[in-house]
């Protein structure tokens, strides 16, 4: 037998044992060709076992694994849905607190200025655009004013006063797209998302109804002296009684009569007003207190011309020729601020807000910007992205009729 073949255990007690007792070569050679036969038999067992036992094992690994994939395929879109709806939990959290922001911002501006609505809208855009996001679309803004008992007033009613006053509520409305899908259907595509702020206005008047300070009533006199010279009208409200105590009068405010709303009010113990045209207006004074407001008119006539005098000689003299009215007192002076409302990178990375103002008479009727880089805007508030910072000469010129003003400032861009 050839050196490492295995013989199996009946073959090594078989043969020995017959050997012993037959010596014959041929039965010897019998009992080794049996043995190699056992040992290719059992090779060739174990060979067929263990490519079984792979058949067995394969299919088996391979179902788990094909299981485990069909499984995580179905819980996938689930999972996206859930990341979606996440995302858009927090887009619409955003969304509200940046439009009740908004709100707060026109609201502060309306405080001074009720009646300057494109000035509050303003405002509102300038504040709504400092952080923007996928899903937003153009913001409505309405703006109301109401006296200390919730009834709504017209914002225009700006007679002054200090006390109980009047607010002004600025209401922010914008549509919200979802990105989760469905859920814009859901809702009709019409989410409506809104926030709303409200403030006292300065300088508007105590309401008669609210609660008055024990032992106060409202102002025991209204009075005042007008002195027209041309189209200009000074007042002076002096003789106007309460002057002291607790009681005394905190606001003077002045319809001079023409329609108009100028702006700023014409407010104040004394001041004085110019007329776009010569005429009779009838002039109302109203003084204010903690408890309330008492008020007084009187007829101004502006923009007369010179009567002739009658000579005191016996012989006839030629009437003098009336002069001409004089033209309207220009005393219109525009100013305005700024600030930064660029996104620091991307678009509008320079972007610069002006927003106009004047003084004086009459009331601007064009507003124009030279931004100072070569580009231009009209309207009384603008904006302009810069293409680098740097320092510019803005120029705000105000125009009505012949009247023209100008101001120019320096203004750094970050």
């Amino acid at each position: 037998m050839s050196a490492g073949t295995e013989v199996p255990k009946s073959a090594g007690v078989l043969c020995p044992t017959v050997g012993a007792m037959v010596r014959g070569s041929l039965f010897r050679r019998l009992c080794r060709v049996r043995a190699r036969a056992a040992v290719r038999a059992r090779a060739a067992a174990r060979a067929l076992l263990g490519a079984g036992a792979v058949r067995r094992r394969c299919p088996r690994r391979v179902a788990g694994r094909a299981q485990a994939l069909v499984e995580f395929a179905l819980l996938l879109p689930l999972l996206l849905l859930l990341v979606l709806v996440a995302i858009d939990a927090g887009r619409l959290f955003f969304t509200e607190i940046a439009l009740t922001n908004a709100a707060r911002e026109g609201a502060a501006y309306g405080a001074g200025n009720p009646t300057d609505t494109s000035g509050i809208s303003a405002h509102v855009q300038v504040e709504a655009n400092v952080q923007t996001q996928a899903g937003e679309h153009p913001i409505a803004v309405t703006v109301t004013c109401a006296d200390p008992s919730g009834a709504t007033i017209a914002c225009a009613t700006a007679p002054g006063g200090n006390g109980p006053g009047n607010t002004i509520t600025v209401s922010v409305r914008e549509p919200f797209s979802f990105l989760t899908p469905l859920i814009n259907g859901f809702f009709g595509n019409s989410l409506q998302l809104g926030g709303s702020a409200t403030a006292a206005v300065f300088g508007l008047a105590a309401y008669g109804g609210a609660s008055q300070p024990p032992g106060c009533s409202p102002p025991s006199l209204a009075a005042f002296i007008a002195t027209v010279s041309g189209l200009t009208v000074a007042l002076d409200a002096s003789a106007s009684l309460p002057h002291s105590g607790p009681c005394a009068i905190s606001g003077y405010a002045w319809d001079m009569g023409d329609g108009l709303t100028p702006f700023p009010p014409v407010v104040g113990r004394t001041a004085s007003y110019t007329y776009a045209a010569a005429g009779t207006y009838v002039v109302t004074l109203t003084v204010t207190n903690a408890a309330g407001s008492t008020s007084t008119t009187q007829s101004v006539t502006v923009g007369g011309s010179a009567s002739a005098t009658p000579s005191a000689s016996s012989s006839p003299s030629a009437s003098p020729s009336p002069s001409p009215s004089p033209s309207p007192v220009c005393t219109m002076a525009p100013t305005f601020t700024v600030s930064f409302t660029g996104q620091g990178n991307g678009a509008k990375a320079h972007e610069m807000t002006f927003y106009g103002a004047y003084t004086g008479q009459p009331a601007p009727a064009a507003w124009s910007w030279s931004f100072g880089d070569g580009t231009i805007g009209t309207g009384q508030n603008d904006a302009n992205d810069y293409a680098a910072a740097g320092t510019y000469t803005v120029t705000l010129t105000v125009t009505n009729g012949s009247c023209s003003a100008a101001h120019a400032l320096s203004v750094s861009v970050p």
